[in-house]
Protein backbone atom coordinates (compact mmCIF):
# COMPACT_ATOMS: atom_id res chain seq x y z
CA UNK A 1 0.00 0.00 0.00
CA UNK A 2 1.08 3.40 -0.75
CA UNK A 3 0.70 6.12 1.37
CA UNK A 4 -0.68 9.32 -0.26
CA UNK A 5 -1.46 11.39 2.41
CA UNK A 6 -0.89 14.98 2.88
CA UNK A 7 2.97 15.14 3.08
CA UNK A 8 2.96 13.67 -0.64
CA UNK A 9 0.43 16.56 -2.07
CA UNK A 10 2.72 18.49 -3.24
CA UNK A 11 5.38 15.96 -4.89
CA UNK A 12 4.98 14.43 -8.47
CA UNK A 13 5.00 10.91 -8.63
CA UNK A 14 4.95 8.00 -11.19
CA UNK A 15 3.42 4.94 -10.26
CA UNK A 16 5.08 2.25 -12.26
CA UNK A 17 4.25 -1.25 -14.15
CA UNK A 18 0.86 -1.56 -11.97
CA UNK A 19 -2.83 -3.22 -13.43
CA UNK A 20 -5.14 0.28 -13.72
CA UNK A 21 -9.00 -0.87 -13.29
CA UNK A 22 -11.66 1.76 -13.88
CA UNK A 23 -15.00 0.83 -14.53
CA UNK A 24 -15.90 4.34 -15.22
CA UNK A 25 -13.33 4.96 -17.95
CA UNK A 26 -13.38 1.22 -19.18
CA UNK A 27 -9.53 0.71 -17.95
CA UNK A 28 -8.23 -2.42 -17.62
CA UNK A 29 -4.88 -2.50 -18.71
CA UNK A 30 -1.05 -2.55 -17.41
CA UNK A 31 -0.10 1.20 -16.88
CA UNK A 32 2.10 3.93 -15.83
CA UNK A 33 0.29 6.44 -13.42
CA UNK A 34 1.69 10.14 -13.47
CA UNK A 35 0.24 12.59 -10.38
CA UNK A 36 0.71 15.80 -9.89
CA UNK A 37 -0.39 17.94 -6.93
CA UNK A 38 -2.63 15.62 -5.37
CA UNK A 39 -4.23 14.92 -8.65
CA UNK A 40 -4.00 12.45 -11.77
CA UNK A 41 -2.08 13.93 -14.66
CA UNK A 42 -1.89 10.90 -16.90
CA UNK A 43 -2.46 7.70 -17.67
CA UNK A 44 -0.21 5.55 -19.97
CA UNK A 45 1.95 8.91 -21.62
CA UNK A 46 3.90 11.10 -19.55
CA UNK A 47 3.29 14.69 -19.13
CA UNK A 48 5.36 16.97 -21.23
CA UNK A 49 7.85 18.47 -18.79
CA UNK A 50 7.05 15.69 -16.05
CA UNK A 51 9.85 15.11 -13.44
CA UNK A 52 8.81 12.67 -10.51
CA UNK A 53 10.05 13.34 -7.11
CA UNK A 54 8.89 10.06 -6.26
CA UNK A 55 8.72 6.66 -8.08
CA UNK A 56 7.41 3.22 -7.09
CA UNK A 57 7.17 0.03 -8.60
CA UNK A 58 3.40 -1.42 -8.49
CA UNK A 59 4.44 -4.67 -10.56
CA UNK A 60 1.70 -7.41 -10.06
CA UNK A 61 -0.25 -5.00 -7.69
CA UNK A 62 -3.43 -3.61 -9.26
CA UNK A 63 -4.37 0.26 -9.22
CA UNK A 64 -8.20 1.22 -8.88
CA UNK A 65 -10.38 4.05 -7.29
CA UNK A 66 -10.98 4.12 -3.59
CA UNK A 67 -13.27 1.83 -2.51
CA UNK A 68 -16.61 2.97 -0.41
CA UNK A 69 -17.61 1.64 3.18
CA UNK A 70 -21.37 1.52 3.28
CA UNK A 71 -21.67 1.12 7.11
CA UNK A 72 -18.34 2.88 8.91
CA UNK A 73 -18.90 3.55 12.86
CA UNK A 74 -16.65 6.29 13.59
CA UNK A 75 -17.26 6.11 17.40
CA UNK A 76 -17.54 9.29 17.73
CA UNK A 77 -19.37 11.67 18.45
CA UNK A 78 -20.44 8.95 21.92
CA UNK A 79 -17.80 6.25 22.13
CA UNK A 80 -14.33 7.86 21.55
CA UNK A 81 -13.02 5.42 23.50
CA UNK A 82 -13.22 2.69 21.44
CA UNK A 83 -11.58 5.43 18.78
CA UNK A 84 -12.19 8.62 16.65
CA UNK A 85 -12.97 9.63 13.15
CA UNK A 86 -9.05 10.80 13.12
CA UNK A 87 -7.62 6.94 14.38
CA UNK A 88 -11.20 5.54 11.69
CA UNK A 89 -10.52 7.57 9.03
CA UNK A 90 -6.85 6.70 9.03
CA UNK A 91 -7.14 3.17 8.95
CA UNK A 92 -9.38 3.15 5.93
CA UNK A 93 -7.46 5.14 3.76
CA UNK A 94 -4.17 2.70 5.14
CA UNK A 95 -6.51 0.08 3.42
CA UNK A 96 -7.81 1.84 0.14
CA UNK A 97 -10.95 3.18 1.59
CA UNK A 98 -11.25 6.96 0.48
CA UNK A 99 -15.49 7.35 1.16
CA UNK A 100 -17.18 6.36 4.23
CA UNK A 101 -21.01 6.40 4.96
CA UNK A 102 -21.27 6.67 8.85
CA UNK A 103 -24.92 5.07 10.12
CA UNK A 104 -27.34 7.61 12.55
CA UNK A 105 -26.42 6.05 15.77
CA UNK A 106 -24.21 8.19 17.25
CA UNK A 107 -24.56 9.42 20.55
CA UNK A 108 -25.87 12.03 20.01
CA UNK A 109 -27.87 10.75 16.90
CA UNK A 110 -27.35 12.06 13.41
CA UNK A 111 -30.79 13.57 13.46
CA UNK A 112 -29.67 17.75 13.54
CA UNK A 113 -27.93 19.53 11.02
CA UNK A 114 -25.31 20.28 14.36
CA UNK A 115 -24.32 16.63 14.49
CA UNK A 116 -24.07 15.90 11.01
CA UNK A 117 -21.62 18.89 10.51
CA UNK A 118 -19.23 18.15 13.58
CA UNK A 119 -18.71 14.75 12.08
CA UNK A 120 -17.99 16.55 9.02
CA UNK A 121 -15.54 18.89 10.00
CA UNK A 122 -13.75 16.77 12.44
CA UNK A 123 -13.54 13.98 9.42
CA UNK A 124 -12.01 17.33 7.04
CA UNK A 125 -9.54 18.39 9.88
CA UNK A 126 -8.07 14.75 9.88
CA UNK A 127 -7.86 14.88 6.24
CA UNK A 128 -7.44 10.98 5.11
CA UNK A 129 -11.01 10.02 3.87
CA UNK A 130 -13.78 11.54 3.24
CA UNK A 131 -17.09 11.23 5.62
CA UNK A 132 -20.81 11.30 4.34
CA UNK A 133 -23.53 11.14 7.33
CA UNK A 134 -26.31 9.22 6.87
CA UNK A 135 -29.00 10.83 8.99
CA UNK A 136 -31.75 9.66 10.83
CA UNK A 137 -35.00 8.69 9.17
CA UNK A 138 -37.06 9.43 11.99
CA UNK A 139 -36.30 11.54 15.45
CA UNK A 140 -34.19 9.94 17.91
CA UNK A 141 -34.47 6.51 15.53
CA UNK A 142 -37.70 6.10 17.63
CA UNK A 143 -39.60 5.08 14.55
CA UNK A 144 -42.47 7.80 15.13
CA UNK A 145 -41.73 11.01 13.81
CA UNK A 146 -39.95 12.22 10.85
CA UNK A 147 -36.21 13.60 11.56
CA UNK A 148 -36.01 17.04 9.57
CA UNK A 149 -34.93 15.33 6.59
CA UNK A 150 -34.70 19.32 5.24
CA UNK A 151 -31.89 20.14 7.42
CA UNK A 152 -30.19 16.80 7.16
CA UNK A 153 -29.73 17.32 3.25
CA UNK A 154 -28.59 20.74 3.56
CA UNK A 155 -25.90 19.72 6.54
CA UNK A 156 -24.29 16.91 4.12
CA UNK A 157 -26.40 14.28 4.50
CA UNK A 158 -26.36 11.50 1.50
CA UNK A 159 -29.39 9.48 2.69
CA UNK A 160 -31.54 8.64 5.67
CA UNK A 161 -31.16 5.22 7.48
CA UNK A 162 -33.88 3.22 10.85
CA UNK A 163 -30.78 0.97 10.99
CA UNK A 164 -31.89 -1.90 12.79
CA UNK A 165 -34.70 -0.19 14.63
CA UNK A 166 -37.96 -0.67 13.27
CA UNK A 167 -40.94 1.36 11.84
CA UNK A 168 -43.95 -0.13 13.44
CA UNK A 169 -46.46 2.13 11.99
CA UNK A 170 -46.87 1.63 8.06
CA UNK A 171 -48.46 5.39 7.42
CA UNK A 172 -45.07 6.51 9.38
CA UNK A 173 -43.09 4.75 6.56
CA UNK A 174 -44.86 5.68 3.95
CA UNK A 175 -44.49 9.44 5.15
CA UNK A 176 -40.77 8.67 5.77
CA UNK A 177 -40.09 7.52 1.87
CA UNK A 178 -42.28 10.76 0.33
CA UNK A 179 -40.62 13.02 2.09
CA UNK A 180 -36.99 11.19 1.88
CA UNK A 181 -37.85 11.25 -2.23
CA UNK A 182 -38.69 15.12 -1.94
CA UNK A 183 -35.21 15.79 -0.74
CA UNK A 184 -33.60 13.33 -3.38
CA UNK A 185 -32.41 11.72 -0.36
CA UNK A 186 -31.06 7.50 -0.46
CA UNK A 187 -33.23 5.56 2.29
CA UNK A 188 -30.81 2.44 3.59
CA UNK A 189 -33.06 -0.24 4.73
CA UNK A 190 -32.56 -3.18 5.98
CA UNK A 191 -34.80 -6.13 5.67
CA UNK A 192 -35.43 -7.49 8.30
CA UNK A 193 -38.50 -8.96 10.54
CA UNK A 194 -38.02 -8.23 14.52
CA UNK A 195 -40.70 -10.09 15.55
CA UNK A 196 -39.19 -13.52 14.05
CA UNK A 197 -35.03 -12.35 14.22
CA UNK A 198 -34.89 -12.75 17.44
CA UNK A 199 -35.68 -16.28 18.04
CA UNK A 200 -33.01 -17.26 15.12
CA UNK A 201 -35.80 -18.06 12.47
CA UNK A 202 -34.87 -19.04 9.30
CA UNK A 203 -36.29 -19.04 5.49
CA UNK A 204 -38.66 -22.09 4.89
CA UNK A 205 -37.18 -24.89 2.52
CA UNK A 206 -34.66 -27.86 2.26
CA UNK A 207 -31.88 -26.80 4.35
CA UNK A 208 -34.32 -26.04 7.39
CA UNK A 209 -36.10 -29.28 6.81
CA UNK A 210 -32.37 -31.05 7.09
CA UNK A 211 -31.82 -28.96 10.37
CA UNK A 212 -34.82 -30.05 12.09
CA UNK A 213 -36.18 -26.06 12.22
Amino acid sequence: MIDFSRPHFNQRIVIRNGRVIDPSQVLNQKADIYIADGVIASIGESPVGFKADLEYDAKGMLIIPGAVDLCARMREPGQSQKGNIHSETHAAAAAGITHLCCPPDTTPIIDTRAVAALIQERAYQSGYAHVMPIGALTHGLEGQHLSEMHALREAGCIGVSQLRRPVKDSQVWLRCLEYASTFDLIVFLQSEDQSISPRGGMHAGPTATRLGL
